[in-house]
């Protein structure tokens, strides 16, 4: 989880994604999790408020609204310690998502190819 998570906060380090005002910054609260600094439970009740953001917006199958797939963003950092056995397919939907962003995808696989080859 730590090696996804990790990857994950280096891209959006990188791209400068924001989120949505109403929203809290789920970079910041990812890295604050990953080094210690909130629990678990603090983590996943923010998870809830980038699902309940979407689902007040009833925007479930919006894949267009920036605001809607940087929360999409935020759900993929806040959900990093759930379904590890789903690694894979995780970090296809987070490069799913960058791609409806419309961000340049070569920097993150660029990224990704180093963090995963230097971390194992």
């Amino acid at each position: 989880m730590k090696l996804y998570l990790n990857f994950m906060i280096k891209v959006l380090e990188k791209l400068d994604i924001g989120f949505p005002d109403e929203l809290p910054n789920a970079l910041q609260v990812a890295s604050d999790f990953q080094h210690g600094n909130i629990s678990e439970e603090e983590y996943s009740k923010i998870l809830e408020k980038f699902w309940a953001y979407i689902d007040s917006r009833d925007a479930i199958r919006d894949f267009s609204s920036e605001a809607i797939l940087s929360s999409r963003i935020g759900i993929s950092l806040l959900s990093a310690n759930k379904g590890l056995d789903e690694v894979d397919q995780k970090l296809f939907w987070f490069f799913e998502l960058l791609d409806f962003l419309k961000i340049d995808l070569r920097e993150p696989m660029s990224l990704m190819k180093r963090h995963f080859e230097f971390e194992k």
